[in-house]
């Protein structure tokens, strides 16, 4: 082999070599099952300071699933008062906005300012919407809400 056409065929070599690589990641990758979610954050209530205002809380909710299997989903509440004996529900609704099944969390018989769940049943859903809900003395407080579409 000359000299030449060595430096050569060993680019031709690693292009190939990247190529195949390449070509089997694809497929690796198009075996994999699609991943998708959706996180919001619903904010309630207001106080001032100084002329500035804040919101008295948020509700922060995220799904993990895709089209419509939800494979786990949580929900975080932060608030500048205390949330007592609270709750979290995950609520779903179909396409005519109708509610088809509430799953209650736990009442907890304590006074916080920060309250969570995490819900790791993976569950198919009907298309319309899931909501977190936080409720404080039985009150609804907050309601953060997904679409579950086609």
């Amino acid at each position: 082999m000359s000299q030449s056409t060595y430096p050569r065929k060993r680019g031709i070599l690693r292009h190939l070599m990247v190529a195949v690589a390449a070509t089997v990641a694809l497929l690796v990758a198009a075996q994999q099952p699609a991943i998708a979610g959706a996180r919001g954050i619903q904010t309630w209530g207001a106080f001032c300071v100084g002329g500035k205002c804040f919101p008295s809380g948020i509700l922060e909710h995220e799904i993990i699933g895709n089209d419509n299997n939800i494979q786990r989903q949580w929900a975080d509440a932060s608030s500048a008062a205390n949330l007592c004996n609270w709750r979290m529900d995950f609520v779903y609704y179909d396409t005519n906005n109708t509610l088809y099944y509430r799953n209650q969390g736990a009442t907890n018989y304590t006074c916080t300012r920060s309250a969570g769940r995490i819900d790791y049943t993976n569950r198919i859903v009907r298309y319309g919407k899931s909501c977190a809900e936080i409720y404080s003395n039985s009150t609804l407080i907050a309601r953060q809400c997904h679409y579950i579409t086609k």
